[in-house]
């Protein structure tokens, strides 16, 4: 099973935090997020990785080179010009037809099992699916993501982009920045220009009727899009790591 790994950020929220490191290669409890995230999608059973670079490619690279990829087959696409997060996979599209895939933001630390993923994925038939996670249930660290409305099969009815999770309410779910994603989604995204999945993609599977499902059971769900942010999962990481 192949991944996207997506790291082509350009920080911009951290200013010149830590040198202007990208976010993949934040520490977090004595390893870079990078290295965290391919270990995780190693033991999850991944066997390819295909991660885009913007933002201080060769900084990406070069820790590649010096630590090693931990027996996944990594490969990398640059990107030129930021093309989103849906654009950067519509880049690769040739490496990711045929089968399902997974899309992992590069700058988020998860526990999901992502067998399980795969598999609500698959039974479901659905066209993505999207980890997901409750602040009142599961520890987080300030992830800007999308707040989801389900009905009670678990079908996203509602897909609404805001800030302030620690407001949601019974009956709503965060993104967790972890989807499996069907190959026939790849058709849907547009070339050329910048797409992204939550802004873009979503809305558009929404008015087409197009199932997009959801899964939960993370333990912690950690980003570092913020220097507070970065703190907090850290301090999390102390004990959840």
């Amino acid at each position: 099973m192949k991944a996207v790994l997506l790291a082509a950020g350009k920080s911009e929220r951290l200013g010149g935090f830590r040198s202007g490191l990208p976010k993949v290669l934040l520490p977090v409890a004595g390893k870079t997020i990078l290295e965290r995230n391919l270990a995780y999608l190693k033991a999850a059973g991944i066997r390819e990785v295909l991660i885009n670079l913007h933002y201080k490619p060769e900084l990406i690279r070069g820790l590649i080179r010096r630590k090693g990829t931990g027996g996944l087959k990594v490969t990398f696409s640059e990107e030129a010009e930021l093309r989103g997060t849906a654009g950067a996979v519509k880049l690769i599209e040739r490496r990711l037809r045929g089968s399902d895939f997974l899309v992992l933001y590069g700058d988020n630390l998860v526990d999901f099992d992502v067998r399980r993923v795969m598999e609500a994925h698959r039974k479901s038939k659905a066209w993505v699916t999207i980890a997901v996670y409750n602040p009142r249930r599961t520890a987080w660290s300030g992830i800007a993501a999308g707040m989801i409305r389900t009905d009670r099969r678990g079908r996203i009815v509602r897909f609404e982009e805001k800030r302030s999770n620690e407001k949601i309410g019974p009956g709503s779910w965060v993104n967790a920045g972890l989807l499996a994603v069907s190959p026939r989604v790849l058709k849907m995204i547009p070339a050329g220009r910048p797409y992204d999945f939550s802004r873009d993609l979503y809305p558009a599977l929404l008015r087409l009727k197009r199932r997009i499902q959801v899964v939960s059971g993370a333990s912690y769900v950690l980003a570092s899009d913020t220097i507070p942010a970065w703190k907090e999962t850290c301090r999390i990481a102390k004990e959840a790591l």
